[in-house]
């Protein structure tokens, strides 16, 4: 419970690193996390393109909150053009 402090004090940069194992590992739900992580930089330096690799990943496989968090960002990235190309050759959902 490294991200939210239970049993432990708080460490997002271990959390991070266990979602990032776990996502590589394709689940689901540390892929989400992990995007989630990149995309707020809520105790780490911001990623939005490793973020959205991580949201585009789990949305693919039909992840909802991945879905809608992916969706939501697109608009707010000041290099949408970017996106859209990365998005566009994804399975659409």
């Amino acid at each position: 419970m490294n991200l939210a402090g239970q049993g432990t004090p708080a460490d997002i940069p271990q959390a991070t690193r266990y979602f990032d194992q776990a996502a590589k590992l394709g689940n689901l739900d540390a892929q989400f996390a992990l995007g989630k992580l990149l995309l707020q930089g809520d105790g780490l330096q911001k990623d939005i393109a490793r973020a959205m690799l991580w949201l585009g990943q789990a949305a693919a496989k039909e992840h909802l909150q991945a879905q809608y968090l992916l969706g939501k960002a697109l608009p707010l990235e000041a290099d949408v053009q970017r996106h859209v190309a990365y998005t566009t050759n994804r399975p659409h959902f």
